[in-house]
This record gives structure tokens, C-alpha cells and sequence, in this order.
């Protein structure tokens, strides 16, 4: 009996390779890719702030990730996507950064893995030249706040969740149309494949679901992109102040654009989480593009509520960018930015105004 089943065993392993040649797909190909980022920074603190006088007033910074993709195409037609990206620079979260699979044909985009929400992915935002130190979520050029409720990384786009796992769905484009949803069990970024997220974290959040819809579409000289999105997020375990609550959040951006100009916007609202406040923000922007050159100005404003209704903490910044392509690949960028926090009850160390100059460089490839 021992003999017949090894004998039957490497007869079906023999038909499987022999059954490899059946197939007109090729095997899977890998291409390996990244970029890497550096800029020099300086800014110039609001002193009397108290926010500003224990850090530097200059900084020299790097960021970057090692991009490995595996695509083949299946004889039914399907595309077939393996993605996993490493951090060139260590963070708090680890090396790892997204990782996902993508299944792609008529029938859309299918995504599992560790990568953004729908919402995310399918925003427009108001245009920036230098986005690497634009307003809204900048790379480099990070503000000092001190105890403001606002965070240094202003941004509206719809992050939570990060890149925890979850199952993200696209639909084909249609007339410009496009629909797209995502539901991630837990707020949490899960580390490895073994064993189960927590479901009691304080002020956590569980079951994240997000939809969005986007539309694209070109008119005479004039291109159009408008943007939708709404994220959920209950509640998991409350926090030790039982001041959390469950997450929501909507976000819209449009932009035109028409002979090198692009002119837009993005607004962003949001109410809930560990500390629930409420969050309301919006940035409009206009850049120009000519050859190897782009420049631009931006201005955003974000009010953020405490749960205590006291007051609202607020920011107001405006930026002028700019960006050159030295060749494919490599791009030149800087400009300088300022930023007015202020604190809802006018505490000194939670106030800051600061003036942000930077120069960078982004390589590809």
C-alpha cells in the first residue's frame, strides 16, 4: 500500500509540472524599484511661544522605501498584482510598510492585504508643486505645536486605519465614474499571519468600513476630477476617561485644470475617536506648470474641538512650492511655508508660529 501511494504521488506531481506548459500566461515577473527623498529644513519659531526654544531650529532629513512587485497576466485575462514595500528609513511601525495582492479585469480592482482605504485612495486634494513639503501631509518641513490638540502632520486626507489589513474593492471606470469600498476588521496594522488582534484596546477602533466615488473626464481644453468619500469606525473599548466614541469622516476635493494651470480644492470633516472631538479642515490651491517647472501656493485651515467643549484649537498656514525635473527620475523641490497655531484657552505652549524654508531632492527608480 506504502508503494502505491508513493507511486501515485509522484505520478500526480509529475502531471503537474508536465501540466505547467498547458498555460499561455508567463510566470509571474518581478521588478524592483523605490525612491529616496532628502531635504534640508530651517525654521524660525515663535519664541515667546515657549514651544520653539528646546529644539533645533535646522534639521537634514531622509525618507525612502525598496518597492518589490511581482504582475503576470492569467489566460482568462485577469491581472495579477503582489506588492510589498520596505521602509528605507526604520519608523515606530516598522520596516515593512504596504503589502497587499491586487486581482484586476473586467469586473474591477479586487485588493487584500495591508495597503489604504478606498476613500483614501480615490481623493483629490487641492494641487501642490513641492507636495514633499506641501500643507497637507507633508513628507518634510514638519511644524512644531507644542500641547496643540492639532498634530504637526496636518492632513485631510481620510487615514484611518493606516495600512491595517483589509479587503478593498474598485469598480471598472464608467462615463468617468468609478466606485470603491473597503472594510477592515480592526484599526490596528496586524504585524504577521498568527493570531488574532485584541478587541478591547481603549479608545480603538473595529469593523472600518469606507466608500468613495471619484469622476474624471476632459472638456474641450479643460480636465475635471471630482472626489467623495465616507469612513465608519466603531468603537472598540472605551477609553480610561470614557471620553471615545465611534469614528466618521467625509472628505470632497475637485480639481481643473486647463493650459499648465490646475486650480482645486479639499475639504474634510470628521467627529469621534479616542479623543473624541470633532475636526473640520480645508486647504484650496493653484500651481503652474511649464516644461521641466512647476510652482505653486496653497493656504489650509483646520479647527479642531476637544471633547470638553472649552474651546477650539486652530491652525492657518500657507505655502508657496516649487518643483524642477532635472531628468527622468530626479526632481529638484522647496519653498517655504508658515504656520499660526493657536490654543482654544490661549495656553502659551500649545500656541506656535513658525516659518518653514526648505530644499530637497526625490530619485526614482
Amino acid at each position: 500500500m506504502k508503494k502505491q501511494l508513493l507511486g501515485t504521488t509522484t505520478l500526480v506531481a509529475a502531471g503537474l509540472l508536465m501540466g505547467q506548459g498547458a498555460y499561455a500566461a508567463e510566470p509571474m515577473s518581478l521588478a524592483i524599484g523605490g525612491y529616496l527623498q532628502s531635504a534640508f529644513s530651517i525654521a524660525d519659531d515663535d519664541e515667546t511661544a515657549g514651544v520653539g526654544s528646546a529644539i533645533h531650529d535646522n534639521k537634514i532629513a531622509t525618507e525612502g522605501e525598496i518597492q518589490f512587485t511581482a504582475t503576470t497576466t492569467l489566460d482568462n485575462g485577469i491581472s495579477v498584482r503582489a506588492r510589498i514595500e520596505y521602509e528605507a528609513v526604520p519608523s515606530a511601525t516598522g520596516t515593512v510598510d504596504e503589502r497587499y495582492f491586487r486581482f484586476s479585469g473586467g469586473f474591477g480592482s479586487f485588493v487584500i492585504g495591508q495597503d489604504d482605504n478606498a476613500a483614501n485612495q480615490m481623493e483629490y486634494a487641492a494641487p501642490v508643486a513641492g507636495w514633499q513639503m506641501g500643507l497637507n501631509s507633508p513628507t518634510f518641513a514638519i511644524p512644531a505645536t507644542g500641547n496643540n490638540a492639532i498634530s504637526s502632520y496636518t492632513s485631510l486626507y481620510s487615514g484611518t486605519g493606516g495600512d491595517g489589513g483589509k479587503i478593498v474593492y474598485f469598480t471598472p471606470r464608467m462615463n468617468g465614474f468609478q466606485l470603491g469600498a473597503s472594510y477592515q476588521p480592526d484599526g490596528a496594522n496586524e504585524a504577521g499571519a498568527s493570531g488574532r488582534q485584541a478587541d478591547n484596546d481603549a479608545g480603538g477602533q473595529h469593523t472600518l468600513l469606507a466608500v468613495a466615488a471619484n469622476y474624471s473626464s476632459s472638456f474641450d481644453a479643460a480636465d475635471i476630477a471630482i472626489s467623495v468619500g465616507y469612513i465608519n469606525g466603531e468603537l472598540e473599548g472605551q477609553n480610561a476617561a470614557a471620553t471615545a466614541k465611534g469614528f466618521e469622516g467625509l472628505s470632497s476635493g475637485i480639481n481643473v485644470s486647463m493650459s499648465g494651470f490646475t486650480v482645486g480644492g479639499m475639504l474634510s470633516i470628521n467627529n469621534g475617536g479616542a479623543a473624541n472631538s470633532g475636526e473640520a479642515g480645508w486647504e484650496i490651491g493653484a500651481s503652474y506648470g511649464s516644461g521641466p517647472w512647476t510652482i505653486g501656493v496653497n493656504y489650509l485651515d483646520i479647527e479642531q474641538h476637544d471633547a470638553t467643549g472649552i474651546g477650539a484649537d486652530d491652525v492657518a498656514a500657507w505655502a508657496v512650492t516649487g518643483q524642477y525635473v532635472l531628468g527622468p527620475g530626479v526632481n529638484l523641490w522647496g519653498g517655504v511655508k508658515h504656520y499660526d497655531f493657536d490654543d482654544g484657552v490661549n495656553v502659551a505652549g500649545s500656541e506656535n508660529s513658525v516659518l518653514i524654508g526648505a530644499l530637497g531632492t526625490s530619485i526614482w527608480f
